[in-house]
């Protein structure tokens, strides 16, 4: 496998003001997975589509989305536009600390909802363990300050190596590849309240 490709930051406060809004989230994410219409994004997310158009122009304006094509219906009288993400929406640290704790939350929650949104469905599909050596852990431990940024660390090259390994599927699979699936990755890594040692 080749080495990890730096990880693309983004501390603009483009990207802040996209990660402001919980419906800029959800798009983004759905935008990075595929081309798709405001229609399809309200049909997937369950808001109202003039919300989410809206959404969309303002990731447009900020330059995290672009236009790939328009379509019109039969009757030539409504059209429907189609985006793709221009960039994965990462943000760092310092971009993070310019979110209000309000949006903090949003965005985290919004995440969260995705997550176990997309794990729901693949379980109900039948998709989850098939085939069955995906990876599944849970692992509790107490740590010092000293742990917990080494755990960081870790998780950040992780980060790094799986996005080397889809840029490098990607070029595989655009140029016909076998046994092309979706996959997905989720990394949560979060300090429990406080209990008593046992």
């Amino acid at each position: 496998m080749a080495a990890p490709r730096p990880k693309p930051k983004l501390t603009s406060a483009q990207l802040v003001k996209a990660f402001a809004h919980p419906i800029r989230v959800q798009a983004m994410a759905i935008l990075n997975e595929r081309i798709a219409s405001p229609k399809e994004v309200a049909a997937r997310t369950g808001e109202s589509l003039k919300l989410v158009a809206y959404h969309i122009r303002v990731l447009k304006n900020l330059g995290l989305v672009e236009l790939v094509r328009v379509e019109e219906a039969a009757s030539g009288r409504v059209t429907e536009h189609f985006y793709k993400a221009t960039r994965r929406p990462m943000i760092d640290l310092e971009a993070w600390k310019q979110l209000s704790d309000p949006e903090k939350h949003a965005s985290a929650m919004t995440i969260m909802g995705l997550i176990s949104g997309d794990v729901g469905l693949a379980m109900q599909k039948g998709t989850f363990l098939d085939p069955d050596d995906g990876h599944l852990s849970r692992t509790p431990m107490r740590v010092d300050q000293r742990g917990w940024e080494d755990s960081i660390a870790i998780l950040d090259q992780a980060l790094e190596s799986l996005l080397a390994v889809g840029e490098e599927a990607a070029e595989r699979i655009a140029k016909g590849a076998d046994g092309v699936m979706q996959s997905e990755v989720a990394i949560i890594q979060f300090p429990l309240p406080n209990s008593s040692p046992e």
